[in-house]
């Protein structure tokens, strides 16, 4: 489980990195990799929490917590992407 995580994250990383750089060279707005690095762990977060072994029965519409929770964040950030888009302030997330 923590490998996965550990690789996963280590992907976020990286992607977010090519985020900043467009964010640097003035081809992103600022803000892009937050929002990129939100909805990426999020959904690391929803894809994984599966996996873990420690037992929680508690389950809401098949979903732990913290998988709704992930599934929040990812839903707000696309809204707060999107408002922003709608504004011309946000380039497509790509």
């Amino acid at each position: 489980m923590q490998l996965y995580e550990s690789a996963g994250l280590a992907l976020i990383a990286l992607f977010c990195r090519v985020i900043l750089t467009r964010v640097e060279a003035e081809q992103a707005q600022a803000g892009s990799a937050f929002r990129c690095y939100l909805i990426l762990y999020g959904l690391l977060r929803i894809v994984l929490d599966p996996l873990r072994a420690d037992g929680r029965p508690e389950r809401f519409l098949g979903f732990s917590h913290q998988q709704l929770i992930a599934l929040l964040i990812v839903a707000a950030v696309l809204v707060w992407h999107q408002t922003m888009h709608k504004r011309g302030r946000a380039t497509p997330i790509s």
